[in-house]
């Protein structure tokens, strides 16, 4: 009798661990809001590549690769060239999973959590692997993981928390991704661009020259044309001098024909709408590309479109 309870409880085990699905498909994407900024982070995984080791791994827009195998999840370490132990789906708080050296610092990651509990309206399974830093225990973190959607939170005890807002798995929508999922619109200093008229063949070039901190208590990249932009989240925002604030330029959002904002500009009323949304080959890379119309209410012939 003991050892049929055994062999219950051992394919027990082995069906809760063949049930753990850490999604790695290309297309896969999550959004994370920062707690204290609000702000939010794109994560997706971008391609699949064969690594140096033999395996195939996800490669993420962070630079980031990793498998599964079994119940384990692996991340790819370039200067060893094969994968490291990063999560193992066990149920035994308190197990170590795995310990390694990172920039000369023992850390041992602890499952220091697991449990069932609802998320985006399904009961699911998650642990919570503690990154425990020998020498620097300041430095300690720790992630949530959550069968069939990968990373839902993490806590840094030197930077912002943040959770999962919504994700995209294997094409299924999970949480409010729409709404938050924001493209990267290069604001840093030093960052230029070349764009040539295709009319006149003139070349023109603009580029990032500083940050300003403006009175509307945000901080813009000054661009070389004289004009002051921000990104928060899905949003980008052009600061307008008159009204001292920053108005909504761009909103990077994936219904076709809605309309992002409206303006008025030189007693005009003028809709910004996203009229199309497609992935396209820029430079050798597959990029996500929205195309904005602005229409003007009374001037004819002044629309203009902007793809982003």
């Amino acid at each position: 009798m003991k050892y049929f309870a055994l062999i219950v409880l051992l394919l027990t085990i082995c069906e809760l661990n063949a049930q753990v699905l850490y999604p790695l498909h290309v297309g896969d994407a999550w959004v994370y809001k920062y707690y204290q900024s609000q702000e939010y982070l794109l994560v997706e995984i971008v391609n699949d590549t064969l690594m140096p080791d033999g395996f195939h791994y996800s490669g993420f827009n962070s630079g980031m690769y990793q498998r599964q195998s079994g119940d384990t999840i692996f991340s790819y370490e370039p200067h060893k060239k094969n994968g490291r132990v990063k999560y193992r789906f066990l149920t035994i708080v308190g197990d170590t999973i795995a310990t390694t050296i990172q920039n000369g610092d023992t850390i041992d990651c602890v499952l220091t959590d697991y449990g069932v509990g609802p998320l985006f309206g399904r009961n699911l399974q998650h642990w919570r692997f503690t990154f425990h830093n020998r020498s620097r225990p300041d430095r300690d973190y720790s992630e949530t993981i959550t069968d069939s959607l990968g990373l839902t939170r993490a806590n840094n005890k030197n930077s912002d928390v943040h959770g999962l807002s919504g994700a995209i798995i294997v094409g299924i929508r999970y949480g409010s991704f729409t709404e938050n999922l924001g493209g990267t619109f290069p604001l840093r200093v030093g960052d230029a661009w070349v764009y040539r008229d295709f009319g006149t063949l003139a070349v023109g070039r603009t580029e990032v020259v500083h940050d300003t901190l403006m009175a509307d208590g945000f901080i813009y990249a000054g661009i070389s044309s004289g004009s002051y932009w921000r990104q928060s989240g899905n949003t980008v925002f052009l600061y307008d001098p008159w009204g001292e604030v920053g108005r909504v330029y761009y909103r990077f959002i994936f219904t076709v024909g809605d309309t992002i904002t409206m303006n008025i500009e030189n007693g005009d009323t003028v809709d910004c709408i996203m009229t199309d949304y497609r992935i396209v080959q820029f430079f050798g890379r597959n990029l996500k590309t929205w195309t904005f119309a602005f229409r003007y209410r009374s001037i004819v012939g002044s629309d203009h479109w902007d793809s982003v």
